[in-house]
């Protein structure tokens, strides 16, 4: 369900449902302007609704679970434009931030081969933590990445925090270690994440919390440190 209540959260403006007939998860919410806003998650359905595809999948679902990026208008309650975010296996999307530009950036997890695009980004190859960033309307992919350490059992971080800064620079933060992997046979053992020269800690004990830093437009890798 996505809702809108005014300023002083007295009074419900708009209100509406997302998803399909399985199950699916809304993970994030921005504004980008007006009465539009932009919504990630991840779905298991089929039929769950998207319209104006344009850099995503022509066809519903491609793995098990696929992530996705909807804009939708909360006066009038109109679905805009939307696209999957996904492999043919297992795929979530979890965070998303606008730049001052209304750039959507969305961050996730996959366990397949996710593009990156352009050559020139900063990238990890097989890590199975994402980074994308499209168009203000959702029709252009415009970077993709994937960072991380690549393992072959999963991903090995739980992101927390995504975010870009006023000067285009993208932060990306979560954690991972024994306790996560108890908890949930999913992830990975952490370890091998890109670190700095100037990290205050770069060395893991095997559960850390994890801060990285993009520069804008994903070129190279600012800073990295372990917690």
């Amino acid at each position: 369900m996505l809702a809108k209540l005014d300023p002083g959260l007295g009074n419900l403006l708009f209100s509406t449902y997302l998803g399909g007939s399985n199950m699916d998860a809304t993970y994030g919410v921005r504004s980008i302007g007006g009465d539009t806003v932009v919504v990630v998650g991840s779905t298991f359905s089929n039929d769950f609704p998207i319209v104006g595809l344009g850099t995503g999948h022509t066809r519903n679902q491609q793995g098990s679970c696929d992530g996705y990026l909807l804009r939708l208008r909360t006066s009038g309650a109109s679905l805009l434009s939307g696209t999957f975010l996904g492999t043919s296996s297992y795929d979530q999307a979890y965070l998303l931030d606008v730049d001052d530009s209304s750039r959507i950036y969305v961050a996730g997890i996959t366990l397949g081969t996710w593009p990156i695009t352009p050559a020139s980004v900063y990238a990890n190859p097989a890590a199975p933590h994402f980074i994308q960033r499209y168009s203000s309307d959702l029709s252009q992919l415009q970077i993709s990445t994937v960072v991380g350490t690549s393992n072959a059992s999963g991903p090995s971080l739980s992101p927390t925090a995504f975010m870009v800064d006023i000067c285009r620079k993208i932060y990306l933060s979560g954690w991972g270690g024994t306790t996560n992997t108890q908890r949930n046979s999913f992830m990975a053992p952490f370890g091998g994440f890109p670190t700095t020269a100037d990290a205050i800690r770069g060395v893991t004990d095997g559960s850390d919390m994890y801060l990285m830093v993009l520069e804008e437009n994903a070129q190279s890798l600012v800073y990295g440190i372990l917690s």
